[in-house]
């Protein structure tokens, strides 16, 4: 009971800082963020991303003695609710950057590499990506075949990366490679690298998807890419600790970003519901309508009461936050999916057609049930570390 009460608030001074990024980034997207042109164009203009940048998002996370704004969990969190409230696309390309891409560096990186790669990172001059997944190791990334073999003072890497969120945009991955010889039945020692792109790091062309399509998403194909020794994030044959480290605090990321796109959706119901009339009432006065706002409310409250305790314990000191991070995807990620079907049943047709939010929003919220570990694996997870102790 320690550790939640009292719940944990942020300050008044990190309040007021919050507010004043999200006061700019309103003001920036009343007249530069088109989520419905976004998604037509399935890219994200040079503008907005322009905007971003002198916004400072791409360096929330990023400490100020590297550039960055150097905010907490919280804070981020909170930024990061605001833009996917506006557009799934621009949240997911900031959140991947710094959530992901930057992550491994940030938890894992030595001070040189931090140096050379956080301040451009952090004015957004370069975008960074996490490559992980291939083709047959997505939920068993022991399965991975990229390999990456010493040579004197480098590693050379050889493999092929799919879904790589930001993979066409960005110019730092961070990617995990076999360093174990290939041997039958031995489970292999992954390794995490920062690879610049550059001679043999190629992305294919962005994959068409079915939601949040103004972001990047790619395959990256590896051949004869020459990293320096010195380029390991953490250490050598220790690279699954570094995703699972890198996917925790993202999951955080991930869930305070559902928590935006239910609010949207859920004052896009109430207005809809307010407007509608049938049997010359407005559907807001029948009670089957009222308990649906009220069941989206209620779920609502609960995800943004879990996902802000988490980033309050993170932001207090607490080290360990695998477990309850996994619990904020599923009931974010499932809140959201909710959220979005009685939205779209509320809003009864309309929701059906293009020229309204709701068949935009639906489609981006189906994302959030497989990124970053699927539901049915972290469920897995959830049980197996959760009771681990008792």
């Amino acid at each position: 009971e320690g550790l939640i009460l009292p719940y944990p608030e942020p300050t008044r001074a990190e309040v007021d800082e919050v507010n004043g990024v999200l006061d700019g980034i309103r003001r920036f997207a009343s007249k530069q963020i088109d989520a419905a042109r976004i998604d037509r164009e399935e890219s994200i203009p040079l503008e907005v991303l322009a905007g971003l940048r002198e916004l400072g998002l791409f360096g929330l996370a990023v400490p100020k003695a590297h550039g960055g704004s150097g905010h907490g969990y919280t804070a981020y969190a909170r930024v990061v609710q605001e833009l996917a409230a506006l557009d799934g696309s621009v949240a997911l390309t900031v959140s991947a950057h710094q959530s992901l891409g930057l992550g491994a560096l940030l938890f894992f990186g030595n001070e040189e590499l931090k140096a050379k790669y956080l301040p451009r990172c952090a004015r957004g001059d370069t975008l960074a990506a996490f490559a992980l997944v291939e083709v047959g190791a997505g939920s068993d990334a022991g399965a991975i075949q990229t390999r990456a073999d010493r040579d004197g003072d480098s590693y050379v890497i050889n493999g092929e990366k799919i879904w790589v969120t930001n993979g066409s945009v960005a110019d730092l991955f961070t990617v995990f490679a076999r360093t174990s010889p290939a041997e039958d039945g031995a489970k292999p020692r992954l390794t995490a690298f920062v690879v610049e792109r550059g001679a043999g790091v190629t992305s294919a062309p962005n994959e068409p998807t079915h939601g949040v399509r103004g972001a990047s998403n790619t395959n990256l194909t590896l051949s004869q890419v020459r990293v320096p020794a010195d380029h390991v994030l953490g250490d050598v044959g220790r690279g699954f600790k570094v995703a699972m480290e890198v996917l925790t605090s993202a999951r955080l990321a991930l869930a305070s970003t559902c928590i935006g796109s239910a609010k949207r959706l859920l004052r896009l119901a109430v207005e809809r519901a307010s407007e509608r009339k049938t049997f010359g009432r407005s559907i807001s006065e029948f009670p089957i309508v009222k308990d649906k706002i009220a069941t989206m409310s209620a779920d609502i409250f609960a995800l943004e009461s879990m996902v802000y305790l988490t980033t309050g314990l993170v932001d207090a000191g607490r080290t360990d936050f695998s477990v309850e991070s996994a619990i904020c995807k599923v009931f974010g990620s499932e809140t959201l999916w909710r959220v979005a079907n009685e939205s779209a049943q509320i809003a009864g047709a309309l929701a059906y057609t293009r020229n309204a939010p709701w068949e935009r929003m639906l489609r981006d919220a189906r994302a959030a049930l497989v990124f970053e570990g699927t539901n049915e694996i972290l469920r897995c997870f959830i049980a197996l570390s959760g009771m681990q102790g008792p």
